[in-house]
């Protein structure tokens, strides 16, 4: 209250929440006249029970973007008349400037592991039960024979349930959770993979993804919306349909069997970063749209 002659506009990040909040925010900001810009981060379809609350808080906004394509084309079905601006969610991508070797040194790994990497929080949307069920079904001697280990980077409330999962199925030598990461370390772990998996229901923009796309990563990815309109099967990533562990251990058996394949797909996912996704580009978007509000 005692700032609201001094701000130019709020900008505003919509997720999964409950309308009150949409609507309270909404109807605060335009009672002192502040202008707001709405950046989408929900990967799904809305699905609004009570819809005119964030009909209201839609509308009233000065800007709306969303960190997909997807995204756009999902809300703009559902709010024709308003406009959705695409742009992608990214940071500044450092790579890491260690060799393999010193990495796997460093992590006490074997000098010829090839490595599957996951990064993400560890909740049922994102599905890390699946990639080690995947694991359980490849079995030790596909696994022992290319020494193939998965790293599962992250936390959150299925990590006591993911620890007992890789106990019970035996397999603690192939599956390693590591906890939370630095931001600072995280290059580390994608110089040090071979392949990357993301098994979500559903993403936004997934920065994991694109960090693994600019490290020439080979992708493994569910079919899933947000992920799917990043990635096609066969070209740039082997997709496998969500929640089936089955698929997912045929493409990571697939991915460590034909090298050529794997080569032309992250080939193929860095060629597709550079053309689609650029920082410089996504900054100065922005700076366009807060700039608009004084104009």
């Amino acid at each position: 209250f005692k700032l609201r002659n001094k701000i130019d506009y709020a900008y505003i990040s919509y997720a999964e929440q409950s309308w009150i909040i949409s609507f309270s925010q909404s109807l605060t900001l335009r009672l002192f006249r502040i202008p707001y810009i709405i950046t989408i981060h929900w990967g799904k379809d809305p699905e609004w029970r009570f819809k005119f609350p964030f009909l209201y808080y839609f509308k009233h906004a000065h800007a709306v973007a969303g960190v997909s394509e997807p995204i756009c084309k999902s809300f703009k079905n559902v709010i024709p008349e308003q406009e959705f601006q695409f742009i992608p969610p990214l940071i500044p991508f450092q790579l890491s400037s260690k060799t393999k070797s010193e990495l796997k040194n460093q992590f006490k790994l074997n000098p010829n592991a090839k490595i599957l990497l996951f990064v993400g929080s560890l909740k049922p949307m994102k599905n890390p039960d699946i990639i080690i069920t995947a694991f359980k079904i490849i079995g030790p001697a596909f696994l022992e024979d290319d020494k193939i280990q998965l790293l599962i980077v992250g936390k959150g409330e299925m990590e006591n349930e993911l620890n007992k999962l890789i106990s019970d199925l035996d397999l603690n030598k192939y599956i390693r959770l590591t906890g939370l990461v630095s931001r600072e370390n995280i290059p580390d772990y994608y110089k040090l993979a071979d392949c990357y998996i993301i098994s979500s229901d559903y993403e936004g923009t997934s920065v994991s993804l694109l960090e693994a796309m600019v490290n020439n990563k080979v992708i493994i990815a569910s079919d899933a919306p947000g992920v799917n309109g990043m990635l096609k099967h066969e070209y740039n990533a082997l997709l496998y349909s969500t929640k089936d562990p089955f698929q997912l251990a045929e493409s990571i058996v697939r991915v460590f069997s034909d090298h050529i394949l794997s080569e032309k797909l992250a080939e193929n996912a860095l060629t597709d970063f550079h053309a689609k996704y650029s920082f410089d580009s996504m900054i100065l978007q922005y700076q366009r749209l807060f700039s608009s509000v004084k104009q």
